[in-house]
């Protein structure tokens, strides 16, 4: 089963907390965003 997500704000993926299958609690750290410098990727 597939989900689509979305970041509250731009940014770059930082971390990924998880394994790709790995089932997760409802409100698990999935990935962590880190601001963009300049506003652009």
């Amino acid at each position: 089963m597939e989900h689509a997500l979305t970041a509250p704000a731009a940014g770059i993926v930082s971390e990924v907390a998880v394994a790709a299958g790995a089932q997760v609690a409802e409100g698990a750290k999935l990935i962590t965003i880190a601001a963009e410098e300049n506003g652009k990727n």
